[in-house]
């Protein structure tokens, strides 16, 4: 077991926590409460982040309770209507030391596991000047960090603080109160906490019309991962140094993770992004390595008191719904809110309630495009993807359900279904003697995640008895990993059961060749974004340069590589001159409903 360890101030907080009577462990709790027992919390906040098990002081405890209890903490501005069956505490800020990496086997015994971390944080702590708060003064926190790591805050004090009432608000100046409630910890900005209180009083200080933008920095994780936390923490210190010295932003400030906030003055639109594209240009390289370029998710709301839109929503969520937008690899993206986007949320959330039903129904129908090896123009294989007939009348364009069930982890539900539906066709087309080609299949992130994913995998394509070799699970690569150690286990595992492993959209997310080269790949999909650059304009453009090399690169390292996107004769031939093994475009085929391709197989099986 391998710990890490950091230190970090926790303001002020509230509490939201979910007792027990009899639990002394984590399975004690769930018989209880249930397993499910964190989605109650999801009217005050989704994110799971700040759900956790709190081990809470004696104090704190009321008579009949146990000291274990399962809850969401939020700052002590963002409280909201209190879930059923819970009770609210106020904690006061104080130091925590975060030790992260404990086996995620010792949930089970909650106090166990408080012990162990006290005794850790004791050692720890031995040389920093720092003091251990009795646990029955303050809470413990236990995050679940991962699917196999969990990270304990333990309370601390500095040796320099004369008694432990400093903990306290009673005995705290004005001027400590205040750095306390508006100041981030990390970087002594201003935090979200006061610029909330800005927004809440525009109209009191001459803000009748404003402009509010909230960015964060794309692929921070990697950041974190490479360089490390004291080079994040610089990196947050730069940002904030930047936006308190510009003088057409009226506000700023340093907000959750990676988030910043920001309130404008009023300007031209184009004034705007000219500002805004300056700005992140200028904080466009990491401050203690100029090469390692960054990049921005920016949400704009243009606010104008006298055109007042959308009373049911903050204006930071309309921030957050346009930032959310910003997908794209490698590219700072500006995106502006508009009803449209909030429409489109709202019939996502409607689709997410109405997906049981049409699963039950069928409307969810499986296209297959397939895919063909340029060197002879035979049929290879093809790649599963889902199209949604909507209450039996028009096909419903992935592009209105898929993100937002891309990130709320709906997609899951999608990505099994699918794979069921190809391998029911594959049961039948083995019955009918007809040749059987790889197909790819999403997996998506979420389920990466769960623990038990190698066998939900082997119990679906086991059920319908098909050859492991004929499922080809296809990762995306731009999506983000925080623990790569973790990912490239579970591709491993799967690869071990003698499935395929695809990685699509290669070269737009975190290509590196120490990935490419660990990961146990059997294909690597092209991004249509280079394709499209084959035989357009001069010879040996960049994108032709880019793509003959990937596929060089992939030749070396015995990986199969195909090109997606392929619309044109003189892109076949490129490839096929560059040794491409398979490929998947218009030029051959757009995706079919699945009788289609079974006209193609039939016709294989005839040597057609």
């Amino acid at each position: 077991m391998e710990l890490h360890w950091e230190k970090a101030y926790k303001p002020k907080r509230k509490l939201y926590v979910l007792r027990t009577v009899a639990a002394n462990g984590y399975e004690e709790f769930c018989n209880e409460n249930g397993y499910d027992w964190h989605i109650r919390f999801d009217s005050i906040y989704r994110p799971l982040s700040n759900r956790a098990l709190f081990y809470m002081p004696e104090k704190m405890t009321e008579s009949g309770y146990s000291r274990l209890c399962g809850g969401l903490e939020l700052g002590y501005s963002d409280m909201d209507k209190l879930p059923a069956d819970c009770v609210s505490v106020t904690i006061p800020g104080f130091d925590v030391v975060d030790i992260s990496g404990f086996d995620v086997a010792l949930m089970e015994d909650i106090p166990r596991l408080m012990a162990n971390a006290y005794s850790y944080a004791k050692l720890y702590i031995e040389n920093e000047k720092l003091h251990v708060v009795s646990n029955h003064k303050l809470p413990y926190v236990c995050y679940m960090e991962s699917a196999n790591s969990l990270k304990v805050e333990i309370p601390v004090w500095s040796k320099k603080t004369k008694t432990e009432e400093m903990l306290t608000l009673d005995n705290m100046s004005k001027r400590d109160l205040y750095e306390l409630a508006y100041r981030d910890s990390t970087t002594g900005f201003y935090n979200w906490t006061w610029l909330k209180a800005k927004l809440e009083q525009c109209e009191y200080i001459g803000l009748d019309r404003f402009v509010f933008a909230k960015f964060d920095i794309k692929s921070f994780k990697l950041v974190n991962n490479i360089f490390g936390r004291e080079v994040a923490r610089e990196l947050f210190r730069h940002i904030c140094d930047v936006l308190g010295h510009k003088d057409w932003i009226l506000y700023a400030a340093k907000c959750e993770k990676d988030n910043f906030a920001m309130i404008i003055k009023d300007m031209p639109e184009e004034k705007l992004y000219n500002h805004l594209y300056s700005l992140f240009e200028e904080l466009g390289e990491l401050p203690s390595n100029h090469k390692y370029k960054l990049f921005y998710s920016c949400g704009i709301v243009a606010y104008d008191e006298n055109e007042t839109i959308n009373t049911d929503m903050r204006i930071e969520d309309m921030a957050a719904m346009a930032q959310n937008l910003c997908i794209k690899n490698n590219v700072t993206e500006l995106k502006l809110y508009t009803e449209e986007m909030k429409h489109r949320y709202v019939m996502a959330q409607k689709y997410k309630v109405e997906l049981p039903y049409a699963i039950e129904n069928e409307d969810l129908v499986v296209y297959l495009q397939p895919k063909y090896n340029p060197q002879n123009d035979k049929l290879t294989g093809a790649e599963a993807l889902i199209r949604w007939f909507y209450k039996g009348g028009d096909i419903l364009s992935p592009q209105y359900f898929v993100p937002q069930f891309e990130s709320d982890g709906t997609i899951d539900i999608i990505d099994r279904y699918v794979l069921r539906q190809v391998c029911k066709k594959f049961a039948e087309w083995k019955v009918l003697g007809l040749p059987l080609f790889p197909i790819s299949v999403n997996l998506s992130r979420h389920q990466i995640a769960r623990p038990d994913l190698i066998y939900i995998l082997c119990d679906i394509v086991d059920e319908y008895g098909v050859p492991h070799e004929l499922i080809d699970f296809e990762i995306t690569e731009s999506a983000e990993f925080s623990d790569m150690s973790y990912l490239i286990g579970v591709l491993n595992d799967i690869k071990a059961q003698g499935f395929k492993i695809s990685m699509d959209d290669f070269g737009t997310g975190y290509s590196c060749l120490g990935l490419l080269k660990d990961m146990p790949l059997d294909i690597i999909k092209i991004d249509k974004s280079f394709i499209d650059g084959i035989a357009v304009g001069e010879v040996n453009n960049k994108d032709m340069l880019m793509a003959k090399d990937i596929l060089t690169i992939a030749n070396h390292l015995g990986i199969k590589s195909l090109a997606e996107g392929v619309e044109t004769f003189e892109q076949k031939e490129y490839l096929k001159e560059w040794g491409c093994h398979y490929i998947q475009g218009y030029y051959y085929s757009k995706p079919i409903p699945i009788a289609d391709y079974e006209y193609l197989l039939k016709k294989a099986a005839l040597g057609n």
